[in-house]
């Protein structure tokens, strides 16, 4: 069994800790969040509240319907393993992973995120579109509908951050990296993984120009929170499984080099959360469609998918 290092385990252990004090002693802004505003677009947006609801359920059935058929794939793939140096896991692994394996990835875990998002907006949206938002806060509690509207606001947050961070991996790390081995990239051509690395941040793209959810600073901890869970599940599926998907997520590394590398992961994390944020704030004195033309033209120079021809070819090495 492979377990972290301690000095590893107490970094990890300080850092959730401060996230969890920063946000208990920082003013969160959540007062005046409730299912109206949830289900409400933003008066800059050019949408009614329907034409917002439709858009977010097709969305929700998009993000739903993607999940459950990667769950659900029992077929698979072949993945191999790679470790950096002074890894106590010496040699590469090949793993089939298929079905429920698929929960140990990232990107798994943040489209999981989107998901659950869309489901909750698509109600709200629904609710205030039929003058039933009474009814539903009226079912819910009012404290739960509250809170239920809070934790739409962070998902929201989570949502926006993590689908630049992931997209932005695959296409100019993971995708370039497969390529240049002479892989065909199989696992990112696969209508999934396209949906998940490319339809991400266009999902998002819409929630950051058409809805009332904006990025607030005093919420990044909560960003962090959700990076180090997922760094202590890898650690889980290393502990039982044997393999980690990320090299830098490695807990067996030597303290010296795994602690400087998860602060790295984390000042990439709170750059992608100020970069959603300037998309949401250093835009809004634009016109809408100036905002949009400029969000979704970011989108696409970011994708990698064959529908429109953007994803390489692999490199051809000479024997």
């Amino acid at each position: 069994m492979y377990l972290p290092r301690f000095g590893l385990v107490v970094f990890m252990a300080v850092l959730v800790a401060g996230a969890i004090w920063k946000l208990n002693h920082t003013p969160l802004h959540t007062k005046n969040v409730t299912l109206e505003t949830v289900g409400t677009p933003n008066p800059d947006s050019p949408l009614s509240v329907s034409q917002l609801a439709a858009i977010r359920v097709l969305f929700a059935f998009v993000a739903l319907t993607t999940a459950v058929s990667a769950l659900t794939d029992f077929e698979g793939m072949v993945i191999t393993t790679a470790y950096m140096e002074g890894s106590a896991l010496k040699k590469p692994v090949k793993f089939h992973m298929r079905g429920l394996h698929k929960l140990s990835t990232f990107t798994m875990h943040c489209w999981f995120v989107i998901t659950l998002y869309f489901l909750g907006v698509s109600l709200c949206s629904l609710a205030v579109a039929t003058g039933q938002t009474q009814k539903l806060e009226d079912a819910l509690g009012k404290s739960t509908s509250h809170y239920f509207s809070v934790v739409l606001w962070l998902f929201f947050e989570i949502s926006s951050t993590f689908a630049w961070l992931v997209t932005t991996v695959v296409t100019f790390v993971l995708v370039p990296f497969s390529i240049s081995k002479g892989d065909d990239g199989a696992v990112f051509q696969r209508w999934r993984g396209q949906v998940m690395h490319n339809a991400n941040v266009v999902f998002m793209s819409t929630e950051l120009l058409c809805s009332q959810f904006t990025m607030d600073w005093n919420h990044f901890p909560v960003g962090v929170l959700f990076a180090s869970y997922y760094a202590l599940l890898a650690w889980v599926w290393l502990a039982t499984m044997g393999v980690v998907w990320y090299p830098f997520l490695d807990p067996t590394l030597p303290v010296w080099k795994s602690i400087p590398i998860y602060l790295t992961v984390l000042v990439v994390c709170l750059f992608f959360f100020m970069f959603a944020a300037a998309i949401a704030h250093g835009t809004e004195d634009y016109p809408f469609s100036i905002r949009a033309g400029f969000v979704y033209t970011v989108c696409l120079a970011i994708s990698r998918t064959t529908l429109f021809g953007t994803f390489p070819k692999p490199i051809k090495k000479n024997k």
